[in-house]
């Protein structure tokens, strides 16, 4: 199915329905579902025309908003692939994908547009306030034509690598959970905070699958999300597990907060694992705990159907087969990537046998529910649901001259990472990568920021090829 069959479906069955929320200038704005669809038409017609006869690459640099919802769709409808990226990104980061993916236009905040157009990274006239794309468009243009299997999003994917991996997105990919969902609310009465970011996988498809079910949305942001959430009554969050303890925190303390909480009937968190006391809190409020189970590869959901059960990640969903070889996840459907753009040999390892290697360890018991029980990976899971990749932050430690080994790890949600220093180890040793860590964590996002050094005065373990045990 391609994603405007998927649009034009939910415009049919929802018109003169609210089926999404602005928030703008301390208010909130109903939005129609005609409205909704206009302005997704003006975004790529605005795109189609920017882009002309050729199918670019439009990166999309942003804080969560109904503006970036509106864009990202255009942008697809249009034809063209949407790159959206971490806006929390370091500015070396940022510009080296740009680069890397060689991105044709980018779609930025205010900040952003004006920072990249100063650091040269594509002519001017190429960068584009996300805010003011197609306000004023009088004539739009062309959109391309688009089959199933082409490109329609790249997303970063954090890798064991030491390096993101670009994943390639098909119409097919993007619209293959969405169709076992089938308006089960049309009247439209359960309103949606949305607060997963759309540079993730799960922000973009749980967004389309609310709207599926007939849904009225907000897409809310972590610089907002506790200010929309206690001036308005909210029937359902799609949120961080990190959030849902952050409202459950100020409860207490907010009666505005404490009192939206006693409207809300259901709460999905991903991202990370569920808390049991999260999921306590939610029961003494009569709160549907939902959890699901995906990553990026998959385009999101696994699993996630069926009522909650403690410790699983729901049951299979019907448009995916799952089995489990040697304790590994293995993931086979048409939610699956095609691959990594511009990496063979990390697709023929992920999709080795016709089955993706999610390189998570789990179980499926007799009831049809998956638990995860462990990572083969070694990636970094705080509890925002931002993921680290370890080797990334070991390389940059090893440009410092006085370590000889390191190993970063997670640990009480904290960044670590142990370091030897030698034989000759001493303290002006230590305190000059104590200062080069300093200076490192400057150049980097906070979720991957090293808080703690452990020094260690031998060499870090090792498995009989030489690696570093971890």
């Amino acid at each position: 199915m391609l994603f405007r069959e998927l649009f034009s479906y939910h415009a049919q069955v929802m018109q003169n329905k609210i089926v999404a929320y602005k928030y703008e200038f301390g208010e909130f704005e109903g939005v129609s579902c005609e409205k909704f669809h206009e302005d997704c038409y003006r975004a790529e017609a605005f795109w189609a025309r920017e882009s002309g006869d050729k199918r670019v690459r439009i990166a999309m640099v942003a804080e969560n908003s109904y503006t970036y919802l509106v864009q990202l769709f255009g942008i697809i409808l249009s034809g063209n692939t949407a790159v959206p990226i971490n806006q929390n990104l370091s500015r070396n980061d940022l510009t080296g994908f740009i680069k890397e993916l060689k991105i044709d236009m980018v779609a930025a905040d205010e900040d952003w547009a004006e920072e990249l157009a100063q650091l040269n990274v594509l002519s001017k006239d190429k960068i584009f306030n996300i805010e003011e794309t197609s306000c004023n468009l009088k004539e739009g243009g062309k959109s391309k034509s688009i089959g199933e299997d082409d490109l329609s999003v790249i997303l970063l994917s954090s890798g064991t690598s030491g390096k993101s991996k670009a994943v390639h997105i098909s119409q097919r990919n993007l619209t293959i959970s969405s169709k076992r969902i089938s308006f089960e609310n049309r009247d439209c009465s359960e309103k949606v905070m949305q607060v997963i970011p759309i540079y993730h996988i799960g922000g973009i498809i749980l967004s389309i699958e609310e709207l599926m079910r007939g849904n009225a949305i907000l897409i809310s942001n972590a610089k907002y999300y506790l200010i929309q959430f206690a001036n308005f009554a909210f029937d359902k969050l799609l949120l961080v597990p990190a959030m849902a303890q952050n409202l459950f925190n100020k409860a207490p303390d907010r009666e505005d907060i404490n009192e939206g909480l006693n409207n809300v009937k259901s709460m999905l968190c991903v991202g990370a694992p569920l808390l049991a006391e999260t999921v306590s809190r939610m029961r003494a409020r009569n709160i549907k705990p939902i959890v699901y189970y995906g990553l990026t590869e998959a385009t999101g959901t696994i699993s996630g159907d069926g009522e909650y059960k403690d410790g699983a990640c729901g049951k299979i969903c019907p448009h995916n087969e799952v089995k489990i070889v040697d304790g590994e996840i293995l993931v086979r459907g048409e939610n699956v990537t095609s691959g990594y753009i511009n990496n063979d040999e990390a697709t023929r390892e992920l999709l080795e046998g016709g089955w993706l290697h999610t390189g998570d360890l789990g179980k499926i018991d007799e009831d049809g529910y998956l638990f995860i029980i462990g990572r083969s990976k070694n990636i970094i899971i705080l509890s925002n649901g931002e993921n680290v990749s370890p080797e990334e932050l070991e390389s940059k430690l090893y440009e410092c001259g006085e370590i000889e080994e390191t190993m970063v790890f997670g640990e009480n949600d904290t960044v670590c990472a142990k370091i030897y220093c030698g034989r000759d180890s001493n303290g002006e040793k230590e305190n000059t990568v104590r200062e080069f860590v300093r200076n490192m964590n400057r150049s980097l996002p906070t979720t991957k920021k090293i808080k703690e050094i452990i020094f260690v005065n031998e060499e870090l373990p090792k498995s009989g090829v030489g690696k570093i045990k971890r």
